[in-house]
């Protein structure tokens, strides 16, 4: 456990240290003079592309600037303009002018709040600027204070903020509208009634609809529904928190904020909800971010991320991203995301995947990927819908569109394309540009051959072949009657060159087992031969075919150059007997029909 908490802690550190930079950071280069400040902020804005809200009590828009700015931030030219007087909020594209608080004011101010809570009511109706309906579910959002409230089904919404600056930045969202960001005097503006305009959407053309993971019961009943609409309404604000404590999402002051919130340190006691987290998240229970995490979060039963995942992700039972993941997940039963995994998935019991893996894949029974592999997936079953670009290891299943690596499994591997590797007891493709290994190899649109043939060795010898040009396996017997009764069975493997239209070259190595009728003699004798093969196609289906084959025996039968070995060849070209088995080498020719 400490080992854990110290990597989380690395970890913590590091994405902290690493945090995008929001829009005060764009770096602009300006040159004004002797120009208004309303007029410098617009020209600002233009080239940073950012807008400004501020409120004429605070700032002078009629005073005359000049300044010349090379390549710095937008916050060190309004530091430059304002002579660090003001303080700066962001929301989306919005940079809110705001007046900084002097030690003393702050001291004061906190004082007054011990004696009296002071809060500051603001009320109106947001109303369509076209049809002047009241429009229903339109975010509030208190920037500095962070609180948060929508309006009813009239339009209606009522905002109720604690004391402490009385110029407020307010930010007014809903999908479908232009956002409207104002500063306002709360002690002087409690009614402040607005329009939105609609915004216009040009379809250009339908995309394909993501495919999303959505746990409606369990939303319904841990997250409060103002949480959810300021979510969506208030995506562009990334709003950030120090640290958040929850209980239950639907727990806590100003819960209907927690959507907007990007969390450093979060704590969920029970379950938590929030719009990311840029550090690390502990939950006893249950951790809900709808958009990005990076850092570490942990959790007893289930993460949930809407979005992005980069860090390290251990979750008891289950870990699900509906965005790319990039770095650990480790779960006690289900890894499922539904965007490309860069890193290691580790569950107890399976990892799915509805986009691409490149890394590596470890669980006890299943690894599912909808796209491609660039790694490695282990487990009892793999499947892979797309190209595996490194290996497959299965205790009983590999399943891959088009195996670009190696596929080994106990039992089967299935490719429709292998173009590298299949090690396995059954390996099956519907082609094969590659190798397979193992007891019956089957390529649906590879090499299948029946062959009837005679060789010295053996008079009749009927032959399977079941594989690719490239490799194939081969499945023999042959019998021969002469004196006495002889029998062979045997594997063995070869590969067919094609040297013209009808004309192939095959080179095959078999190992047969040889059974003699008599009881007595039937110890272990063991024939391998090398033939070397032209064939002549006749037709589609038929051909002929002729060659010589280089035989070894060995045999355990004692001394048989009289009855056994002359009976197999009668051109031996060596033969030597070691502890009670004679090896013996001979020439002979093969000749057949395949079909």
């Amino acid at each position: 456990m400490n080992k854990l908490f110290i990597i989380s802690l690395l970890i913590f550190c590091f994405f902290v240290t690493n945090a995008q930079k929001n829009i005060l950071s764009r770096k602009i280069s300006i040159t004004i003079t002797n120009l208004s400040l309303k007029k410098t902020l617009i020209t600002i804005g233009q080239k940073a592309d950012v807008k400004f809200s501020y409120n004429s009590e605070i700032i002078n828009g009629d005073s005359i600037i000049s300044i010349k700015i090379e390549k710095k931030s937008v916050k060190k030219c309004l530091n430059k303009i304002f002579k660090n007087s003001l303080k700066y909020k962001v929301a989306g594209n919005h940079i809110i002018l705001l007046k900084k608080k002097k030690k003393s004011q702050t001291k004061q101010i906190n004082e007054i709040k011990q004696k009296r809570k002071k809060k500051y009511i603001i009320s109106g109706t947001i109303r369509d600027s076209k049809t002047s309906n009241g429009i229903e579910h339109v975010s509030i959002y208190d920037i500095d204070g962070k609180y948060s409230t929508i309006t009813n089904k009239s339009g209606y919404y009522l905002l109720t903020v604690e004391s402490g600056d009385k110029f407020r930045g307010l930010n007014y969202s809903k999908q479908g509208y232009h956002d409207t960001v104002i500063v306002v005097n709360a002690k002087k503006q409690n009614i402040i009634n607005l329009s939105l305009i609609r915004k216009i959407y040009i379809v250009e053309s339908i995309e394909q609809k993501k495919i999303e993971l959505q746990i409606p019961k369990l939303e319904d009943i841990l997250i409060h529904e103002t949480t959810k609409i300021n979510a969506k309404n208030l995506e562009h604000i990334n709003s950030k928190r120090f640290f958040h404590i929850s209980l239950l999402p639907r727990i806590g002051k100003n819960f209907g904020s927690n959507g907007i919130m990007v969390n450093f340190l979060s704590l969920n006691i029970i379950a938590g909800y929030a719009k990311g987290v840029s550090g690390v998240e502990i939950g006893s229970l249950l951790n809900i971010i709808s958009e990005n995490v990076t850092g570490v979060q942990i959790s007893g039963f289930a993460n949930i991320v809407g979005k992005e995942m980069t860090g390290m992700q251990i979750a008891g039972t289950i870990n699900i991203n509906t965005g790319n993941v990039r770095g650990i997940q480790l779960s006690g039963v289900n890894n499922t995301t539904t965007g490309t995994v860069s890193g290691v998935q580790l569950a107890g019991v399976s990892n799915i995947i509805i986009g691409e893996m490149k890394g590596v894949q470890i669980a006890h029974f299943n690894n599912f990927i909808t796209k491609n592999v660039t790694g490695a997936q282990l487990a009892i079953t793999n499947i892979a819908l797309g190209d595996i670009k490194f290996f497959q290891i299965a205790g009983l299943f590999n399943y891959a569109k088009i195996n670009s690596g190696i596929q080994i499994a106990g039992i089967l591997n299935y490719a429709e394309e292998n173009k590298k590797l299949q090690i396995g007891l059954i390996n099956i493709s519907d082609t094969a540009s590659g190798i397979s290994l193992g007891l019956y190899n089957h390529v649906k649109k590879g090499y299948r051959a029946f062959e009837i043939s005679s060789d010295e060795m053996f008079m009749n010898n009927l032959t399977f072949k079941s594989g690719s040009n490239q490799f194939y396996n081969i499945y023999n017997i042959g019998t021969k009657f002469f004196k006495k009764s002889i029998f062979s069975a045997g594997l063995g493997f070869g590969t067919k060159i094609k040297l013209g239209k009808r004309i192939n070259i095959n080179q095959d190595i078999t190992s047969n087992i040889v059974f003699m009728s008599n009881p007595e003699k039937n110890k272990i004798n063991i024939h391998n031969r090398l033939s070397i093969t032209l064939d002549f196609k006749i037709s589609k289906r038929l051909s002929i075919f002729g060659g010589s084959c280089l035989n070894v025996v060995n045999s355990g039968a004692g001394r048989l150059s009289e009855d056994f070995i002359s009976d197999f060849a009668s051109k031996i070209i060596y033969e030597k007997e070691i502890n009670k088995i004679t090896t013996t080498m001979s020439v002979s020719v093969i000749s057949g029909i395949r079909f």
